[in-house]
């Protein structure tokens, strides 16, 4: 029995705080007394690394390290802290529900000795050991290198404040690295400080709501995050996934009016390391999804805030897992993060969180640069000012948040107006050159100087498909009681697609849809949007020099860095028009809707596009190629650069995937497909072109992308992945150079030429098995 009068000889000398718990401090000691209507509850409990030591690699404070659902429930004289899994459920009124229980037994996370009895018989219990001890479930040793063990000793709890909904903790962890004295010299740095090293934790454990939101069921024809359970109570006769989409919880204050006010509006706090300067811009971003808010039927929805300093706020923290916070992290790489934490229950997000890396302000001004400058003269001279760079952070930032209100990427949006229209003022003013802000297409490189596009219209902003979506995952639906409910209604809102384009999404993983472009921008047509990058990419070649004039004293890095992203926006484009070859063309839809979901890319687009490629991408591009940039930013690297990226577009057309989609393309298309032979054919023909001349001379950099050819597909030939069929044809190209090469050797306008072909020869030889006769001419006796 517990003795009734050991609670003040525990806790006599305690600091103690109420809240949802009511939480004491002795010494270094931390007691938990838990309200008996608390126990059993669902607690979201989220933990963040708030500092950590300098040489942790990505390392910055407020990041998340995980989450999970929680409860606290009473086992005798003993406290139980519990994991609690949503993976599986039924309705608990159905016989069915009893074998779900039996098969989602929650595991115990850590087990504590109640220590005495509070009011109104309230367990208390110390819980210091659940902060200080290596605890598997919020154990953060594998994301800070290698650390081995907590000493405890060198661990404690720093602060411990109750809320009434949460409880907050901070602890330091220190972490040993025990020298290994078989090893004299590490073999990779380590990402931890050696010996030891020690973070800041912060532990937040926010109560779930008593009255879960509504949850909204996903449909894949609209780009939500989601949350998934599987249902063995549904009565369709089979095991039901069953998901939600991510979202906040918007209530109207006016339920009846079309337009109202939230009960909780969404806040984002910028914390107070961000500098001065961008915190304008990371409001606009914030503040940029209004309209869209307002088109599911809410007013001043969103806002954005800056933190309270401790003095205007001593209880508040920016690592408090009710907040939606936005942190400024002053590291060496990374770009921009947002995560949100859900109620997996129903998906609802109880808090966001998004994270801009330093770094991204360079990454974003070389970006702008390289994509912009020919339509954007500030562009032309680094720094780029203030001005325009906090416009770009306003860009990504909207970004993120469109993450945090449940939105996923949708590379489709680029694709999804006429290609013109990019070009079009009037358009891309009402517009943007892009549906989506959740798309990754950057700035209008495609509109041409002559077009006149507004300099504020070439960065992208939230679009018609963001508005639409937002309104299809938040609009309230008041006649449906139930998710089920509500399923006709959002039915008929995700059919709209089929009238208007712009509202279309895809995912990621529609691997070969050739709509659905990383980093594009009026991929409708990629082969001309890619003709016209190419004329803006040459005009950027000539601002290279004059752009780092100013920058006297300093290294030709930021030269280099600019010439390397120019280098990267080539193969990009490159990569746009490469994905038409073995193409399709998709728009997701259910049953119900006209039509099919996939249709192959016409044969004369896809011949158009590796024309196209045998003209741009395995020809010298000229405009890279000037000494007096190349001879500032290295010695002897100019071939190596050219082949490189030429080796990966070449790689990315040959791609065992693609080989094996135009297979099947042709077994379904027959004549109307194109065919592999004729694709296989046309490639080798564009990249050895010279060997049809009257007199053949292949230069350094053709010899190159030959070399590469050859070596590709005697990748492809031996893969596992590549279908037999395909191998059958790609040994047939090697045979055919080989006959084309015979021919071409005695037109050898040079030696490199001669040898050139000789040794290519030699290559084919071996990678088919075949006895060649020899080329040097035979004499008579």
């Amino acid at each position: 029995m517990i003795d009734p009068k050991a609670y003040e000889k525990i806790l006599s000398e305690a600091e103690s705080d109420d809240g949802v718990f009511t939480v004491h401090r002795v010494a270094d000691q931390i007691f938990y007394e838990i309200p008996e209507r608390e126990l059993g509850r669902d607690f979201l409990w989220v933990s963040r690394i708030a500092k950590v030591p300098l040489d942790v690699d990505d390392g910055y404070g407020g990041r998340l390290s995980g989450t999970r659902v929680v409860r606290w429930e009473r086992h005798g004289n003993r406290l139980l802290l519990r994991e609690t899994i949503h993976g599986i459920t039924a309705d608990p009124a159905l016989p069915v529900a009893d074998a779900v229980e039996a098969a989602n037994f929650s595991p115990i996370i850590m087990s504590f000795n109640i220590e005495t009895i509070g009011k109104k018989n309230a367990p208390v219990a110390n819980v210091t050991r659940l902060f200080v001890t290596e605890v598997p479930e919020f154990s953060v040793r594998s994301k800070v290198g290698r650390a081995q063990d907590m000493d405890p000793e060198r661990s404690f709890v720093e602060s411990v404040k109750s809320f009434p909904e949460n409880v907050e903790v901070e602890a330091v962890n220190t972490y040993s690295v025990p020298p290994d004295p078989s090893v004299a010299v590490s073999p990779a740095p380590p990402r931890m400080p050696p010996i030891s090293g020690s973070v800041l934790m912060h532990h937040s454990m926010v109560k779930l709501p008593e009255t879960p939101m509504k949850p909204r069921l996903f449909d894949d024809r609209v780009g939500f995050d989601s949350v998934g359970t599987i249902d063995y109570g549904m009565e369709d006769h089979r095991v039901t996934r069953r998901k939600f989409i991510t979202r906040f919880r918007l209530e109207k204050k006016d339920p009846g009016s079309a337009l109202s006010d939230p009960v909780k509006p969404i806040v984002y706090w910028i914390d107070r390391a961000t500098p001065r300067k961008w915190v304008p811009y990371v409001k606009q971003g914030v503040e940029e999804w209004r309209p869209a808010l307002e088109a599911a039927g809410f007013t001043n929805a969103i806002f954005a805030e800056e933190a309270p300093s401790a003095e205007e706020n001593p209880d508040w923290s920016a690592n408090d897992a009710r907040h939606s916070m936005i942190h400024w992290a002053p590291t060496l790489g990374g770009d921009i993060l947002g995560l949100h934490v859900n109620d997996p229950r129903t998906g609802e997000t109880i808090s966001a969180d998004i994270q801009i890396h330093q770094h991204v302000l360079g990454w974003l001004q070389n970006m702008y640069f390289v994509q912009a400058a020919p339509l954007d003269s500030r562009a032309r001279k680094l720094p780029l000012s203030d001005e325009l760079v906090g416009s770009l952070l306003r860009y990504i930032v909207a970004h993120e948040v469109g993450h945090s209100l449940g939105l996923e990427h949708n590379m489709k949006a680029s694709a999804l107006y006429p290609a013109a229209k990019v070009r079009d003022p009037k358009w891309v003013a009402a517009m943007g050159h892009v549906a989506s802000v959740m798309d990754y297409s950057r700035m209008n490189y495609v509109a041409q100087p002559e077009d006149g596009i507004p300099v504020e219209d070439l960065i992208p902003r939230v679009g018609p498909y963001d508005r639409w979506a937002v309104r299809w995952g938040y609009a309230e639906i008041p006649d449906a009681p139930t998710p089920d409910d509500e399923r006709a209604t959002l039915d008929t809102w995700a059919r709209e697609q089929d009238q208007v384009p712009w509202y279309r999404f895809s995912n990621v993983s529609s691997f070969g849809e050739v709509e659905e472009q990383s980093e594009a921008v009026g991929d409708a047509d990629a082969v001309e949007s890619t003709r016209l990058g190419l004329k803006n990419l040459e005009r950027v070649a000539g601002y290279l020099l004059p752009a780092v004039e100013g920058r006297a004293g300093e290294s030709y890095d930021e030269l280099k860095g600019l010439y390397d992203t120019m280098m990267g926006q080539w193969k990009v484009e490159m990569g746009h028009v490469v994905n038409i070859v073995g193409g399709f063309h998709s728009q997701q839809k259910h049953i119900g809707q006209e039509g099919v979901r996939f249709t192959p890319v016409s044969r004369e687009r896809q011949a158009e596009a590796v024309a196209f490629l045998n003209e741009h991408a395995f020809m010298v591009p000229g405009f890279a190629i000037r000494p007096q940039i190349l001879r500032r930013i290295g010695p002897d690297d100019a071939l190596a650069r050219i082949r490189s990226h030429q080796r990966d577009v070449l790689r990315m057309l040959l791609d065992a995937s693609r080989l094996n989609r135009m297979m099947e393309q042709e077994a379904m298309g027959g004549g109307q497909a194109y065919q592999l032979t004729d694709f296989l054919g046309d490639v080798r023909r564009g990249i050895w072109k010279e060997l049809a001349e009257s007199r053949v001379h292949i230069d350094a950099y053709r010899r190159n992308l030959q070399r590469a050819y050859l070596e590709l597909l005697c990748e492809r030939m031996s893969s596992s992945e590549v279908a037999d069929d395909s191998r059958a044809l790609l040994r047939g190209e090697l045979v055919a150079l080989d006959v084309q090469i015979v021919k071409a050797l005695p037109k050898s306008a040079d030696t490199r030429t001669r040898l050139h072909l000789l040794d290519m020869r030699v290559q084919i030889a071996q990678a088919t098995h075949q006895r060649h006769e020899r080329t040097r001419p035979r004499t008579s006796n």
